[in-house]
């Protein structure tokens, strides 16, 4: 298989995970020289410049520097702005795992273990986050999910069980002769996200710092489910039972589709983000239908429509951080939820955005060495992440 054929993909954004798999781990074999030649053949594909902001310059110039230095002991020499641009967009998109990767790609194995004997960390490095959540039922009971071996869970009008890291709900009787509705509630903590499935067959990808409020049967003529912090959805179609989502005071309803609802409650607006189908959005004042690749955004004065990259949204759900045109602030929310860390910010640290991909499951030292430049200065004490100028 020649992968170099894959390139127009990558130039074009239309290379799949598992194709951008298999190429991250072709690339990982390579040379230093050869994973230079492959640089400059994507670089030639490029056909338009994109224009970074200053912030992302400075940072992959600096990648670039220590590239270069770790070819040779000679002098760093010098590139033109373009040039420089054109192999950091190269870097970005090519690779969409972040800058981080650059910096161990290119030093040989020797050296590498060499650092990693004589350089330890300041502090003590933080895991990423994995898959758990606490499941409430309707009579108070609570089941830690984390750790739990697969199988069945309980009985409660429905079948709950726990499989590949998923939990089901199989509608088949409601409890005795009451008509009263039993709800359950799925919470994510820091560091967590989980995966659910209802009884309706809707599947849901419940982020960190997340939790749905959900019906165990849907016996009524709609289907509704209260969602906090963020959660991607797959809607069962059923024309006869609407679906609704209800955070922070918007109401999605949908009748089977694809979507992201955002509603963290330390975001400036909340935000249902339409990948596929049609959902119509609405608040106490306003009423607003949404089509695939819209985003409603509802905070105090209103609904806004705009249209945004789908795949950043639910980068989340692809096990990756999507940091494009990403202020600082908001970069650090989602990485202090999956991290479980509280961020600290220093006098004067500027106002920058970053730019491309991170997998989330590099420990936060590694990402953290991948979003630092000379502007902006990280490091870790306890559950604390510091950041200075």
């Amino acid at each position: 298989m020649n992968y170099l054929d894959w390139l127009p993909k990558f130039a074009a954004g239309t290379a799949t995970d598992a194709e951008r798999d298999a190429f991250n781990n072709w690339l990982q074999s390579l040379s230093p020289e050869a994973f230079r030649e492959v640089l400059a053949q994507y670089e030639a594909l490029l056909s338009t410049q994109q224009q970074l902001g200053p912030h992302n310059e400075r940072m992959l110039q600096n990648i670039l520097s220590k590239l270069e230095n770790e070819k040779s002991t000679a002098p760093v020499r010098s590139l033109s702005t373009g040039k420089w641009l054109r192999y950091a967009a190269a870097v970005l998109v090519l690779l969409g795992i972040g800058t981080w990767f650059l910096l161990r790609k290119q030093q040989d194995p020797q050296t590498l273990a060499t650092k990693e004997k004589t350089e330890q960390p300041a502090s003590p490095d933080i895991p990423p986050g994995t898959a758990g959540a606490l499941l409430t039922l309707a009579d108070g009971r609570t089941i830690l999910l984390d750790s739990l071996q697969p199988g069945a869970i309980a009985e409660q009008g429905s079948n709950i069980l726990l499989k590949d890291g998923e939990l089901s709900y199989t509608h088949w009787q409601q409890n005795g002769s009451s008509s009263t509705t039993l709800f359950n509630t799925m919470q994510t903590p820091r560091g967590r996200q989980f995966q659910l499935t209802l009884p309706d067959g809707t599947r849901v990808w419940l982020n960190a710092m997340s939790s749905i409020r959900f019906p165990v049967a849907f016996p009524g003529n709609t289907r509704e489910v209260s969602i906090t912090g963020e959660a991607y959805l797959e809607v069962a179609k059923d024309a006869s039972k609407p679906f609704m989502v209800h955070s922070n005071g918007i109401t999605t309803e949908v009748l089977g589709t694809s979507f992201n609802v955002n509603a963290y409650d330390d975001e400036d607006a909340t935000r249902i983000t339409l990948l596929e189908g049609k959902v119509r959005v609405h608040d106490q004042h306003s009423s607003m239908e949404l089509k695939p690749g819209m985003q409603a955004r509802q905070n105090s004065t209103g609904i806004k429509l705009a249209e945004v990259d789908t795949d950043q949204i639910i980068a989340w759900k692809n096990g990756l951080f999507n940091f494009n045109q990403i202020s600082l602030q908001s970069g650090l929310r989602q990485i202090a939820r999956w991290y479980d860390v509280e961020v600290v910010y220093e006098k004067n640290v500027p106002g920058i955005t970053f730019a491309g991909k991170i997998q989330r499951n590099l420990s936060l030292q590694q990402i953290l060495k991948g979003l630092e430049d000379d502007q902006v200065h990280f490091r870790i004490k306890g559950k604390k992440l510091i950041v200075s100028p």
